[in-house]
């Protein structure tokens, strides 16, 4: 079985962030999804703070429920991914 060594991986996270700020959370999915070898998908939910929701943001894995364009935005309190937020 391979295992991961999370300090490298936080090391591969910090200097992404250094190198290319526009594009750092889908270069974060990226790197996660090749080093963290039990994950099968990765990804962003961005707090909307206006509307009290969580809207998806880049990920790297299959297409899930939560991916498809109707469900987007998760509100909070609510279903799995909102409730799951508090």
């Amino acid at each position: 079985m391979t295992t991961t060594n999370f300090t490298d991986v936080y090391q591969n996270v910090a200097h992404l962030i250094a190198q290319n700020p526009e594009d750092m959370l889908f270069r974060v999915c990226e790197l996660l999804k090749q080093q963290v070898y039990h994950y099968d998908w990765v990804g962003f939910y961005i707090l909307n703070q206006e509307k009290n929701e969580l809207v998806l943001g880049p990920f790297i894995g299959k297409p899930t429920q939560h991916t498809k364009d109707r469900q987007r935005e998760l509100r909070l309190g609510r279903g799995d991914g909102g409730a799951g937020f508090l």
